[in-house]
């Protein structure tokens, strides 16, 4: 697939205006390139034919969060506040003593999911549910009423280069609802890629321990379940989802209140348990170090250049995390492009892309 490429003089910041741009475009970027070109046919015909939808459960799964909703709604109605008035929530939920920082703009109490999360009063979990099934309502089922087919639009202009959905953003809708959606040849296959950034991570860092257990036939989630609690069953589901709680927030360089928050154990725990993971996987976390300071842009495993946030609009730590997020993220969805088009290739029937599964 043949394409011409023409040069321009480079007008950049710190660029000379008379180098051709051919010494800062890799024929690995060229790659890169041709891939998303073509992709993007795929793409349009996913988005012009849609999913077909099942109008017997879209309306069974209307009813049934709206009901919930209403539920919801009127246990805080109650208590004498409209949860969907974000400043009524924090006035009720700070009277109750509940402790709220103030938005960026000092004007309200912020109510936001994460600030909500961590609080122990039942009411803020009222709010978060009726919250939940009013997005539920609102931005996919109401929508779906009626229809045949449900569409949306993809987009690549992401930092990471990951594909994303907008219009009925079908890529996040959740998991419990997804038996609404009709497959047009009578069977749905899905193709997952298993812990593809996981994967991804070791093979960036070249981290001894990860590579191993991916070799031995292993998963790096159970490893770290055996590094941070010794004695505990891998058969045991909760144990396991605090150590894929600790991998991720780990590898994308999360701060310890934010492990805390996630696991709802102590700080202090945490900030132990972070240790650990540090010293079994020393290699990783040396990488990670190392990523703190660079170019303005980040290269994945295929080459790709991917520009970084600038520094005047975002803080330090912002960037780092960037800087060490963006190799992950994007090398895996160079992965999923181009599994993409062997698909196609091959014949198959695509209907979706939701990050890491193919539909």
């Amino acid at each position: 697939d043949p394409h011409t490429w023409s040069y321009e003089a480079n007008w950049y910041d710190g660029c000379d205006p008379l180098e051709p741009t051919s010494y800062t475009v890799t024929q690995a970027m060229k790659d890169c390139y041709q891939v998303d070109m073509k992709l993007t046919p795929l793409l349009m015909r996913m988005s012009r034919r849609g999913i077909a939808l099942r109008a017997d459960l879209v309306e069974g799964w209307y009813e049934r969060t709206s009901k919930a909703r209403l539920f919801f709604e009127d246990i805080c109605l109650k208590e004498g506040f409209q949860p969907g008035s974000n400043q009524q929530v924090g006035y009720a939920l700070a009277a109750r003593g509940n402790f709220l920082p103030f938005t960026e703009s000092k004007k309200q109490l912020a109510t936001g999911e994460e600030i909500l999360s961590q609080l122990n009063d039942p009411l803020a979990v009222v709010v978060l549910k009726y919250r939940e099934y009013t997005k539920l309502k609102g931005t996919y089922l109401e929508k779906m009423r009626g229809q045949a087919r449900s569409y949306t639009h993809f987009r690549m202009d992401l930092s990471t280069a990951r594909l994303s959905s907008y219009d009925a953003n079908l890529q996040n809708i959740p998991e419990r609802i997804r038996e609404i959606f009709a497959p047009d040849t009578g069977v749905w296959t899905d193709a997952d890629a298993s812990q593809i950034e996981l994967r991804v991570f070791a093979h960036e860092t070249k981290d001894p321990v990860m590579l191993q257990a991916y070799a031995d036939g292993s998963d790096i989630h159970a490893t770290t379940q055996m590094a941070l609690w010794p004695t505990s069953d891998l058969g045991d589901k909760e144990m396991r989802r605090r150590a894929k709680v600790f991998n991720f927030a780990k590898i994308f360089y999360a701060i310890v209140k934010t492990l805390s928050a996630h696991t709802k154990l102590p700080e202090a725990i945490c900030r132990e348990y972070g240790t650990t993971w540090d010293e079994a996987y020393p290699t990783a976390h040396q990488w990670m170090k190392d990523q703190e300071e660079g170019e303005p842009w980040i290269e994945n495993l295929y080459g790709r250049r991917c520009l970084l946030p600038h520094e005047i609009y975002h803080t330090w730590k912002h960037v780092v995390n960037c800087r060490i997020c963006y190799p992950t993220q994007s090398g895996a969805a160079d992965i999923i492009k181009r599994a993409m088009l062997v698909c196609e290739a091959m014949g198959f029937d695509q209907a979706l892309q939701v990050h890491d599964s193919l539909l």
